[in-house]
């Protein structure tokens, strides 16, 4: 009976054959054309399922025709004909294929997050983390947190997960009734990793399947452009570690400490080196202080180098006006400290004042090499300004100049410490940067102050403690920035603020000291010394903003 089938079957093919000869024109072979003109007329009823794998009149004749030009003889053809019949099963497309296969965006995403074929729960939750919805919120160095519970609206918080199954019925009147627990509306929830699983019938033990996953993607695209998850992490106050508050102490005291200790050593200092390692250490405060300022500070008072991910801008504005505003606070910083130099009078007041103690320096220990001093003249060449001994007329004309260089130290100090707060609430790597970038114009500007405060008649323990006293409301400064930056937006604001002030105090009180350095002894190893030490700094803050993350101490 089998064998009689089988020839039967033969048969048939073989008469099938004829029969498409036949009708083709050629008895003989079926041409190329005579081939495209049958696929064109299957096409009009036929529907591929995929546009990834195709087929053609070329890849038939490529498979098992031996003679294109002569077309495919009876016994070629039926060799075609399974093997066409097979791709049609298949349901591959007629013509030529596309250049990506569908298929191909799921297994690129089973092979990221799948093991053996399925997604496990904790990868799932990375994914969800990774598309900012999930309920999973990364604090400033990647740990996931609770990000208050009260603020996310999670099935688990709504009660039992089969609620959802359950549809409030609403008349047109307005009035609810259900059958069951209310059902929760899916436009304004935010749906955990659990919950989503829990839906779709997913196995937590085993995992999402691909085909399970499919199903899944609406949902997550739900998620995504519903934004319900990003009302779920409003800019609420955090709360600090006490590592904040160590770090910053830590900080600040060595930069008060190294303010003092630099005014005990001023006197040891060559006088040879001094002028070169103050305009040295200049170049470093500028660069330093301008690198922070505009690759940390701006980036994050904008928002675009944010350390914790579903903060928003508190403010009814758009983007593009948030910037505008932060932008306009970094300009009235500078404005500000503008105007307190000016009403100070500071620039002028101390200039002549430190010219006037470096030459009564020089008068004293000409003859002791411990003229060191002399080099505090930062503008100027101080031999060209005669200052004679009679000139106390010029301490009775200030004679309120200690108090007001005391005051005026201790604001800006305390402005220092409010940013560092700040930048130690905001990550590790923001405190450090910020943190340098005080030290490394501190040192300069309490010499400076220094200076003045000896030309006034103080001896130089008590200016010591003057100085040191004033440096001591940075700690306040310090924290007050640590207790207002517990959100996002504040410590914007106070990013903006702080980098205004760099930007003035970098090139408006530093930038011109370095910039004339004709008068001064050796300009040209100084010119050198200042380029060094300008892109030591400029490389140093890249550096830190580069891998910033990877500076990663638990907070």
């Amino acid at each position: 009976m089998s064998q009689h089938c089988k020839l039967d079957s033969h048969h048939f093919s073989r008469t099938y054959t004829e029969v498409i000869l036949k009708t083709d024109g050629s008895p003989d072979a079926l041409t190329e054309e005579e081939l495209e003109a049958i696929f064109d007329e299957f096409g009009h009823s036929y529907h591929s399922e995929t546009n990834a794998k195709c087929f053609n009149v070329e890849t038939i004749f490529e498979a098992e025709v031996a003679d294109h030009e002569a077309g495919a003889t009876g016994e070629e053809l039926l060799h075609m004909s399974p093997l066409m019949i097979s791709y049609l099963l298949q349901g591959y497309c007629i013509g030529e294929a596309s250049e990506t296969d569908p298929q191909e965006f799921l297994e690129n995403i089973f092979e990221k997050y799948g093991h053996d074929g399925t997604i496990p729960e904790e990868d799932f939750e990375a994914m969800l983390t990774s598309l900012s919805i999930g309920g999973a919120v990364e604090d400033s160095h990647g740990h996931e947190e609770d990000a208050h519970n009260h603020a996310k609206r999670s099935l688990k918080s709504h009660g039992n997960i089969d609620s959802i199954t359950k549809r409030e019925v609403v008349d047109d009147h307005g009035h609810g009734s259900s059958n069951g627990s209310k059902v929760m509306d899916v436009s304004s929830t935010c749906f955990t990793g659990e919950d989503l699983l829990t839906i779709h019938g997913v196995d937590h033990e085993i995992g999402i399947t691909e085909e399970q996953f499919v199903h899944l993607c609406p949902s997550l695209l739900q998620q995504i452009l519903s934004e319900s998850c990003n009302e779920a992490h409003e800019d609420e106050p955090k709360e600090i570690s006490p590592l904040v508050w160590l770090y910053g102490s830590v900080a600040v005291f060595i930069i008060s400490l190294g303010a003092v200790l630099g005014g005990l050593l001023l006197p040891c200092l060559p006088a040879r080196f001094f002028e070169k390692f103050i305009h040295s250490l200049i170049a470093l405060a500028i660069a330093i202080l301008a690198g922070d300022a505009l690759i940390h500070l701006l980036p994050l008072a904008i928002g675009i180098h944010g350390h914790e991910s579903g903060s928003h801008v508190c403010i009814p504005l758009d983007e593009e006006l948030a910037f505008a505003w932060k932008s306009l606070a970094t300009l009235s910083a500078i404005y500000a400290f503008y105007l307190l130099e000016t009403i100070m009078d500071g620039g002028l007041i101390r200039n002549m004042l430190i010219q006037e103690y470096a030459y009564d320096q020089r008068r004293r220990h000409r003859s002791r090499k411990s003229t060191s001093q002399k080099e505090l003249t930062k503008h100027t060449d101080s031999e060209s300004v005669d200052f004679s001994s009679e000139s106390g007329g010029c301490l009775t004309k200030y004679g309120a100049l200690p108090v007001m260089v005391i005051i005026g130290d201790g604001l800006h100090n305390f402005g220092d410490g409010l940013a560092i707060g700040a930048a130690f609430t905001a990550s590790v790597g923001a405190g450090i940067s910020t943190s340098v970038a005080v030290l490394c114009h501190e040192i300069p500007h309490e010499l400076g102050d220094l200076a003045i405060l000896l030309k006034s008649g103080l001896k130089l323990k008590t200016a010591l403690c003057l100085n040191f006293m004033s440096a001591l409301t940075s700690f306040a400064g310090l924290y007050l920035g640590i207790a207002l930056a517990t959100t996002e937006i504040a410590r914007q604001w106070i990013f903006a603020v702080t980098a205004g002030m760099f930007l003035y105090v970098a090139l408006a009180d530093m930038m011109p000291q370095i910039t004339h350095i004709k008068n001064v002894k050796d300009p040209l190893t100084t010119f050198i010394l200042q380029n060094i030490f300008f892109l030591a700094g400029a490389v140093f803050i890249f550096v830190i903003a580069i891998y910033e993350d990877a500076i990663n101490f638990s907070f």
